[in-house]
């Protein structure tokens, strides 16, 4: 039980640090799209990246708060596999999200970073979530 004991609480933090970067980003999100874009750019591609920001920002807002709901109701807090795969992909989209910031990476570098740190994770913890609610042990 130890290893669980050291998990849930790093697991909690890693969902709320990538829930805050992500908001963060959200909430400037027309800062985070200049600061993305090639230097030289039409002034059409503001609001299609624009727009595609603010989707991905707002599906993975989504992933986490699922991920943050099945973790509190308990249907995926013991999983030592799931709690390793959202600590890693969760820590490391804050750390990748904050450089995307402060670097002034491109804005097609978002998608990458989400698909590996909010979908990967979000799938193992539905998993996980649908496998315990199917097997009668919640």
């Amino acid at each position: 039980m130890r290893g669980a004991s050291t998990l849930i609480p790093a697991r909690f933090l890693t969902l709320i640090g990538h829930l805050c970067v992500v908001v963060t980003l959200l909430w400037e999100s027309k800062q985070s799209v200049r600061h993305c874009l090639p230097s030289q750019y039409h002034s059409n591609y503001i609001q299609i990246y624009h727009n595609r920001l603010i989707a991905g920002f707002a599906v993975s807002i989504a992933f986490i708060l699922i991920e943050l709901t099945t973790f509190i109701l308990g249907l995926t807090m013991f999983s030592p596999t799931v709690s390793l795969i959202s600590i890693g992909g969760h820590g490391a989209a804050s750390i990748a999200l904050t450089y995307f910031v402060i670097d002034g990476w491109l804005c097609d570098w978002f998608w990458p970073i989400f698909a590996a740190c909010s979908v990967v994770p979000c799938l193992a913890d539905l998993t996980i979530a649908l496998l315990t609610l199917c097997s009668n042990k919640w």
